[in-house]
């Protein structure tokens, strides 16, 4: 037995042949994976199909910028997680696409929407704010109906290739406000980032001067201002979720340019001239997200990264908004995950730890010009 443990403790190259070879048997190795955290299963697996498919992760439907992964079978009944583990869809799937009927909810657990998908995207059903109140109504696979929260307006419009063409906006005694046709004139929008726009557009695009509203926060003011074929440009303010004021001055392509950023708080923290100068951006609860220096409205140079928690989770180098250069990413016990060189947001070269929950080094992976060139497992400190 100390023979095999000695065996055991040896780094084991971990690739589907050579770990096969170590361990035969599926029943041992979905037993030492259902003890480990769910960050570092998805760690694990994102990588490697087989694996995948044996512990039911579908990692394709894995996104690391918004967290989401799925469990479930890609035809039929399936879920959908957030990285905190919090559901955010269930309902039914073909060919990998959500078809047939689910529900989405917010993170807190309130229902977003619910009803028909067809082909990944929603067909017929009702969204919801996240008090509970209905949003809008959508009917004949691409007809709306909306309303404003804690308003008597309605909205009616249609959506034509993944755009919102025409639209009416009746006021409380039935009388029509205004009207959008082929994209050209004053209109409402749902965002990807779920808030809503209501403003000026050309050809189909956001042009000219709007706002944009937490939709599922009583209609608080998210950004109002002048837009560019589709992104902020020219004068704006930007505020955060508690009514304070985030940005204000004039925005380029999107991006912040000339004007002041505030805390949550209300104080004032940098200055941007032509989008140059040292910032500090910040999470809702007032924590500080990221410190470091913007070029050309972007981070670009050294910066630092901290999660909700105000724990160190990124150090290191940037270029266009990416983490690009010499950089260190960190758990939250502040062990470093991984050190090397990024390029263009991607580890490159440098070398990449995942631990147990109780420290243990479980696994040792290596970079070599973006791609893992070897994998290595320890399995002795699970056998114990």
């Amino acid at each position: 037995m100390g023979n095999d443990n000695n065996k055991l403790e040896n780094k084991v190259n971990f690739n589907q042949i050579n770990l096969r070879k170590s361990i035969k048997s599926n029943f041992i190795l979905k037993k030492i994976f259902s003890i480990l955290d769910e960050n570092i299963k998805l760690n694990m697996m994102k990588y490697n199909k087989n694996y995948q498919k044996l512990f039911g992760f579908n990692i394709e439907y894995y996104k690391q910028r918004s967290g989401r992964y799925m469990v479930g079978d890609r035809n039929g009944k399936g879920e959908e997680y957030d990285f905190d583990n919090i559901k955010i869809f269930e309902g039914e799937y073909l060919n990998g696409l959500k078809n047939g009927k689910g529900k989405e909810y917010y993170k807190t657990g309130e229902l977003r929407f619910e009803g028909e998908y067809l082909n990944g995207y929603p067909k017929n059903g009702i969204g919801y704010t996240g008090t509970g109140k209905v949003f809008f109504i959508l009917y004949d696979n691409r007809k709306f109906k909306a309303f404003y929260p804690n308003s008597k307006s309605e909205f009616f419009g249609e959506f034509i290739n993944g755009k919102i063409y025409n639209v009416k906006k009746y006021n409380y005694l039935g009388n029509l406000e205004f009207e959008v046709k082929y994209g050209c004139g004053k209109g409402i929008e749902i965002l990807d980032d779920k808030s809503i726009y209501e403003g000026e557009y050309f050809n189909g695009k956001r042009n000219g001067k709007g706002m944009e509203y937490y939709y599922y926060s009583s209609s608080k003011i998210k950004y109002i201002g002048e837009y560019l074929n589709g992104k902020r440009h020219g004068k704006g303010k930007e505020y955060y979720e508690n009514g304070e004021i985030k940005f204000e001055g004039d925005y380029l392509n999107g991006d912040w340019w000339n004007g002041r950023g505030y805390n949550v708080r209300g104080l004032c923290v940098f200055k941007l001239n032509y989008g140059k100068g040292m910032v500090e951006e910040y999470h809702e609860n007032n924590e500080i997200k990221f410190r470091g220096y913007y070029l050309n409205g972007k981070r670009n140079g050294r910066g630092i990264e901290y999660n909700f928690n105000d724990e160190l989770i990124f150090e290191g180098e940037y270029l266009n908004g990416k983490r690009n250069g010499k950089g260190k990413e960190y758990n939250y016990l502040g062990r470093i995950l991984f050190e090397g060189k990024y390029l263009n947001g991607k580890k490159w070269n440098g070398k990449e730890k995942t631990y147990y929950f109780n420290g243990f080094l479980v696994f040792e992976d290596e970079y070599i010009n973006g791609e893992k060139k070897s994998k290595y497992y320890n399995l002795c400190h699970f056998m114990n």
